[in-house]
């Protein structure tokens, strides 16, 4: 069973990727945005 510390730690961590996975998706529609 996890710890409350664990729990927020956990979501902090999935919090950043999914912030890094939108940063990609941005990025490739920047990058399909300016190449059209």
């Amino acid at each position: 069973d996890l710890s409350a510390a664990d729990e927020s730690l956990l979501m902090r961590i999935e919090a950043e990727d999914m912030r890094a996975a939108l940063t990609e998706i941005l990025a490739s529609l920047n990058v399909g945005i300016t190449d059209f």
